[in-house]
C-alpha cells in the first residue's frame, strides 16, 4: 500500500519554483494574463525571425523588455521598425547599451516596467525577452514576482 504524506509548504514552494523554471526552458513565448492592465509575456531564446513576427503582428501597443544581447540581436543586421512597439527597455547583462539607436531606456530588473508612472496610464502588452542562463534566471525572478504580485 502506498503511503500518503501532507505537503509542508516550503515542499509546495519549491515545487511551484521547479514548474516555472521548467515553463521558463520549455516554451517559446509564454502568456502570463494580465497584470497592472497588461498583458504579460515572456520568451526565454526567442529566435529573431519570429520576434519580429510577433512583434509585429500584435494588434496593441506593445512595450518591450529585452536583455541587451537578445535587443543587439535583433538589430545587428539591420534596422528593424516596430510600429506596434511604443517603448523599448533593456536590461544590461553584458553590453554597454549607451550606442543604441532610438528610444531605448536602461532598466535594472524587467519587474521595474511596472513602476514606471507613465505608463501606467496606458494599457496594452509587455513582451519580455531575454537568453541564455543570465536571462533565464532574470525572467524566472520576474516570473516569481508576478506570481507573489498577484498573491
Amino acid at each position: 500500500m502506498k503511503k500518503l504524506f501532507k505537503p509542508k509548504g516550503i515542499d509546495l514552494l519549491n515545487v511551484r519554483d521547479q514548474a516555472l523554471r521548467h515553463q521558463v526552458k520549455e516554451w517559446s513565448i509564454k502568456s502570463w494574463g494580465k497584470f497592472n492592465g497588461f498583458e504579460v509575456f515572456t520568451w526565454l531564446n526567442p529566435s529573431r525571425e519570429k520576434l519580429i513576427a510577433t512583434l509585429d503582428s500584435m494588434p496593441f501597443p506593445i512595450i518591450w523588455v529585452s536583455t541587451d544581447d537578445v535587443f543587439q540581436d535583433q538589430c545587428r543586421e539591420e534596422q528593424n521598425t516596430f510600429p506596434n512597439v511604443q517603448h523599448v527597455f533593456i536590461v544590461s547583462t553584458r553590453y554597454s547599451i549607451e550606442n543604441h539607436f532610438g528610444e531605448t531606456k536602461k532598466l535594472g530588473s524587467f519587474f521595474e516596467v511596472f513602476f514606471i508612472p507613465e505608463l501606467m496610464a496606458n494599457k496594452g502588452i509587455v513582451v519580455v525577452t531575454a537568453k541564455g542562463k543570465n536571462g533565464e534566471q532574470l525572467i524566472h525572478d520576474f516570473t516569481l514576482s508576478l506570481t507573489h504580485s498577484c498573491e
